[in-house]
């Protein structure tokens, strides 16, 4: 079979959205080798959870590199894994294709021809929606930002894309990564 190994953080705060990357990725599989396969092979898929941890992410795809011979790695959703994960299968000449982490990096610096990113990074986001904020809540705002390589490249992304609006940034809270409780970056923001 074509082996494909999907590392997604699914015992972190991102495990909603991995749960359903790996689920839509199992339902393609499934339709694939209903349909006679891909190049006449089965597609067979391996997890495993990355933690959102780039030290976990490594290890995982090392197993899979080396151990269980996949194919192709895909998955992570947290900007620190995919850059570790990216130089990992350029160093070991193996696709990878990131499914959730929007760091503009990937498509920058840290460019190469073993990554391959199909979602939209951070800046086409922020311009694609700064207008519309703009529009609907005005040009002051508060940033709450997680305190990642994901949560500040988002951020930078918004205020480059809000200064052509001639928004006004007032403030930021940068909170740890899988905070629930906004309540005190709300009432800074308030303030």
């Amino acid at each position: 079979p074509i082996k494909v190994g999907i590392l997604d953080p699914l015992s972190s705060p991102y495990k909603t959205s991995s749960i359903h990357d790996v689920h839509g990725a199992n339902v393609a599989v499934d339709l694939f080798n209903k349909n006679g396969r891909v190049l006449g092979r089965p597609v067979a898929i391996l997890e495993a959870d990355d933690a959102s941890n780039p030290e976990q992410a490594v290890k995982v795809a090392t197993k899979f590199i080396k151990e269980d011979r996949v194919d192709v790695l895909m998955g992570t959703f947290n900007g620190d894994c995919a850059l570790a994960v990216s130089a990992l299968a350029q160093k070991e000449n193996k696709l990878f294709m990131v499914t959730g982490s929007h760091i503009p990096e990937l498509t920058g610096v840290a460019c190469n021809y073993h990554t391959f990113v199909f979602m939209p990074h951070a800046r086409m986001l922020a311009q694609a929606v700064a207008p519309h904020l703009v529009k609907a809540y005005g040009t002051r705002w508060y940033m709450i930002t997680a305190s990642t390589i994901d949560g500040k490249s988002c951020a930078q992304a918004v205020i480059d894309a809000a200064h052509a609006h001639k928004v006004e940034i007032v403030g930021e809270t940068v909170t740890p990564f899988g905070s629930t409780d906004f309540a005190p970056a709300v009432a800074a923001a308030k303030a």
